[in-house]
């Protein structure tokens, strides 16, 4: 049977619900670590990420889980106020 993260992450003893953003990223090296970094410098916990698409030479899509509505609701205005392409994903 095949698990999907948020399987995987309960399986782990994790809460099933993340509040979810979804960010495009370009294909350079730093991209993930940008967005990690400004979450991290605001003290706003990952609680989950997943690449969901890779082309080289296009970007990548990750998606980024959060505990809390609170979480997720600061790590879009931080990642807007920076020009990342971020959306929240219902």
């Amino acid at each position: 049977m095949l698990r999907t993260p948020k399987d995987t992450f309960h399986l782990k003893g994790h809460s099933t619900y993340l509040y979810e953003l979804i960010c495009t990223v370009p294909d350079r090296p730093g991209s993930i670590a940008l967005i990690t970094g400004l979450l991290g410098e605001e003290e706003i916990n990952i609680s989950d990420l997943e690449i969901l698409r890779i082309r080289e030479g296009e970007g990548g899509t990750i998606r980024l889980g959060f505990k809390t509505e609170r979480e997720v609701e600061r790590a879009f205005q931080v990642l807007c106020k920076a020009d990342i392409a971020v959306k929240r994903r219902r």
